[in-house]
């Protein structure tokens, strides 16, 4: 790793700052400090490929490509991927750091003045010899999608295709550094067309090809027909994907490990017990609870076809930790997280009335429950009871039932943000472990096993024999807060209550016992990994990174295909979805037997492994994403 001088300030406060919209999520090209909120630069799969390119490049390797392009939308690491290489083949050149300072000034002008789309440098000014073979010039293009402010009568495409035309016609000339992304290639493959540029046409759509997920491993590092050239789909490795070394962690653990540093917390917080970040940062630093965690970032992958980009990381265990700045916004400026959660702490021992609510605030702190924000709303038959529930008086418990539900009536706030969107979307109806159901065990390191269906069968019973089967493994806050709803359950069933209460009494009673549920299963649920379809997402992962483990589906989507005589059969009366027609009207296509393959990829180094697994219906590959595997399960 490239350390770097500039590290976040004190946790958890400092953790704010590594939000996407923070000065550490947008990393500037050759700037120190920024888009680096882990302080150095991570290594991942792209940066020790292409320090080993610099090595090769440097002994005059043959068959090493000299243009190299990084391909892949924002926040995928292309620009800081770029400064290491440049800072590695400055070590390699012993250039005692200016090449890179020649670098960073160029992208630092002065005057107002904007960036240069492309920055070249002469490697023989610096007074050290070069080895042969290298190329003079290195030339960098940090966003191919930026126009030249010095010929600003020029399109981003036109230029791109401009400096591939060099790279086809003299190789040897540049190393040629490129970020860019598919929407400006596919825009230069027109321009090209329209250019009548042949050879940079051809070089444009291998790179289309090769960059681009497909049942074909196309090689991409060189390029097939274009061995000076090599280019890389940035969004196919997986951020969140447990590596194969000995350490047999992920980038995103990484990550996580440098947050939770205990070094960069304080000694003692003001809150103390009561803090739900420093209690954050306990759970996540064991290895168990961490490693669930990013095995539910990896499921969200798998269920929704979308990677966590470096931007997105950065956002989302700042927002697990602690949460979002408007969060801490005073009149003096953030207020440190630790100082909010001593303030709602001494506020809950001054006044019993708002005691449950602010321990229910600073139990959604906690990032079990951070992550999974979504709370029953309040309308209907459930908002009639709790309008009656304001009403009743005198009996012991049922101010934690009141207190309960206002709580519950502020949760439905509108999401802030594209990470809090989100969370509060798509990642809580893929993965939400209140609405996981089955019997199978969450096993826990201290050998404990409990089944979904036993938590929920004591739960439905009471919130008393719940909080006795589950107590040992919540924390103290959340164990504080069930037992005040312990005694809310209770009231709800008393006798006192008045007999025109006792029906939405019941309906308070199973709203407050599903809520209690819904606490335990996502504490335990998202400590131990499990999420909603547990089993699906397992067994789909085994089928991505197994070779036989597509065997299965194979099997079933043949069987599907097929009548009982082993025929294939087809209405040609309907689409799809529409109800079959009578047996008079029906047109039906029957041909003989169609074969189901499963198309092996073969792992190569010239490519990143493919992260959906193809299946080929006799000439037609099919993707098998896991809502169609789900289904055939």
């Amino acid at each position: 790793m490239e350390e770097n001088d500039e590290v976040s300030a004190c946790f958890p406060l400092g953790l704010l700052t590594w939000a996407g919209h923070r000065e550490g999520g947008v990393k500037k090209p050759f700037h120190t400090g920024s888009g680096r909120p882990t302080g150095a630069a991570i290594d991942t799969p792209i940066v020790s490929r292409l320090r080993t390119w610099v090595d090769e490049i440097t002994s005059d390797r043959p068959g090493t490509p000299t243009s190299v392009l990084l391909i892949g939308g924002p926040g995928n690491g292309k620009t800081d991927a770029v400064e290491v290489a440049i800072q590695y083949l400055d070590g390699r050149l012993r250039m005692g750091n200016q090449l890179y300072q020649a670098i960073a000034a160029a992208y630092s002008p002065l005057n107002g003045q904007l960036s240069p789309r492309m920055v070249s440098v002469d490697l023989t000014k610096f007074g050290v010899s070069i080895p042969p073979g290298l190329p003079r010039f290195i030339r960098i293009v940090q966003d191919a999608t930026e126009r030249d402010p010095a010929r600003p009568e020029r399109s981003a495409v036109s230029l791109l295709v401009e400096e591939l035309t060099t790279v086809i016609e003299n190789p040897a000339d540049a190393l040629y550094l490129c970020c860019a992304n598919r929407g400006v290639i596919s825009e230069a493959v027109g321009e090209s067309k329209r250019a009548a540029a042949e050879p940079v046409l051809r070089l444009l759509n291998a790179i289309l090809g090769a960059v681009t997920s497909g049942p074909r491993s196309i090689p991409c590092w060189p390029m097939e027909n274009f061995p000076n050239v090599a280019a890389w789909p940035m969004d196919i490795e997986s951020l969140t994907e447990v590596t194969a070394d000995v350490t047999r962690e992920s980038v995103c653990h990484h990550i996580f490990r440098v947050a939770l540093d205990r070094k960069k917390w304080p000694d003692s917080c003001a809150a103390g017990k009561s803090c739900p970040f420093c209690l954050n940062r306990e759970l996540l630093s064991d290895q168990d609870n961490l490693s669930s965690l990013v095995r539910l970032l990896r499921f969200f992958e798998l269920g929704s076809g979308k990677r966590w980009t470096f931007r997105d990381l950065f956002s989302l265990v700042a927002y697990s930790i602690v949460g979002t700045d408007h969060e801490y916004e005073g009149p003096n400026g953030l207020l440190n997280p630790c100082d909010w959660a001593a303030k709602q702490a001494n506020s809950s021992q001054r006044s019993t009335k708002t005691s449950l609510r602010t321990k229910l605030d600073l139990m959604s702190r906690l990032y079990h429950h951070r992550l999974f924000p979504l709370w029953p709303s309040i309308r209907g038959n459930l908002y009639k009871a709790t309008r009656e529930l304001t009403r009743q008086h005198n009996i012991p418990g049922l101010e934690s039932a009141k207190s309960l539900f206002q709580w519950l009536s502020t949760r439905q706030q509108s999401s802030s943000t594209e990470l809090t969107t989100l969370i509060a979307g798509s990642w809580s109806n893929l993965l939400d472990p209140a609405a996981a159901i089955g019997t199978k065990e969450v096993v826990w390191h201290r050998k404990i096993g409990i089944s979904l269906q036993e938590i929920e069968e004591r739960f439905s019973l009471s919130v008393k024999d719940g909080l006795s089967l589950i107590k040992k493994l919540l924390t103290p806050i959340e164990v504080e807060i069930l037992n005040d709803l312990v005694r809310a359950d209770e009231a709800l069933a008393s006798d006192e209550l008045s007999r025109a209460f006792v029906s939405s009494a019941r309906v308070l009673q199973r709203e407050l016992r599903q809520v209690c549920c819904r606490i335990v299963k996502r504490s335990i649920c998202v400590r131990a990994g499990v999420a909603k379809n547990n089993e699906q997402y397992f067994a789909y992962h085994d089928a991505i990174s197994n070779e036989d483990g597509l065997k299965e589906f194979r099997k079933q989507l043949q069987a599907m295909l097929h009548d009982d005589k082993n025929r294939f059969r087809s209405s040609l009366a309907t689409t799809f979805g529409q109800p079959a027609p009578s047996r008079l009207r029906n047109v039906m296509l029957i041909t003989s037997k169609v074969t189901v393959k499963a198309i092996v990829t073969q792992h190569s180094a010239k490519r990143p492994t493919e992260s959906i697994p193809y299946v080929r219906v006799n000439n037609h590959a099919i993707p098998v994403n896991l809502e169609l595997f789900a289904a055939l399960r």
